[in-house]
């Protein structure tokens, strides 16, 4: 593996050098992070991801945060009954909610690459990208982090323990397609 200990700072972050975490890329800013990723991803993994890191560190630190207050001044609406009184029980989100999945699920792959090899590779990436990905994106939205982890959590136990008969489940829950993609939950 490359990098070693002198890759990363003891020091820890000056957060008050930032204007309200925007502008600033976390995975640049995070060197125990990247420290961590480049001792945890195999070599040839960390090569084809830091970039694309770097990438989804960016975006995390701009559209995702700004989408992010935007949606938490615009919380979801429950729609109980439709205009003839019936039970539709429909809940609509905020636009930039939808904007930072497509971000998340389809740019970015984050329940998809464990379980499907992400464009440019023959094979899945391991978990630790998952992971590494979601650290990023707790910097900005960890309201959002829930759900992408109950996403991942449900995609793990059906790609292990699933007899074949939920494989539709588990192909939108891994899918890259935000329109098809689904969202997993602890009940």
């Amino acid at each position: 593996m490359s990098g070693g200990c002198d890759d990363m700072t003891r020091e820890a972050i000056d957060y008050g050098q930032f204007e309200a975490g925007r502008d600033v890329n976390y995975w640049t800013l995070d060197r125990t992070l990247q420290y961590e990723a480049r001792r945890a991803y195999p070599d040839e993994e960390f090569a084809w991801a830091e970039p694309r890191l770097e990438a989804f560190g960016d975006v995390v630190g701009s559209t995702i945060a700004d989408n992010a207050d935007r949606i938490d001044r615009h919380g979801p609406e429950l729609h109980t009954y439709d205009q003839h009184g019936e039970v539709r029980n429909e809940v609509e989100y905020h636009p930039a909610q939808d904007e930072n999945e497509r971000i998340t699920y389809e740019k970015f792959g984050l329940t998809h690459d464990a379980f499907h090899a992400p464009p440019g590779r023959d094979e899945p990436l391991g978990l630790t990208h998952t992971l590494t990905q979601q650290a990023l994106l707790s910097y900005a939205d960890p309201g959002f982090v829930c759900p992408v982890s109950m996403t991942t959590g449900v995609a793990l136990v059906l790609d292990e323990f699933d007899d074949g008969s939920l494989d539709g489940y588990f192909d939108r829950l891994t899918s890259r397609d935000a329109d098809e993609h689904i969202e997993g939950a602890m009940f």
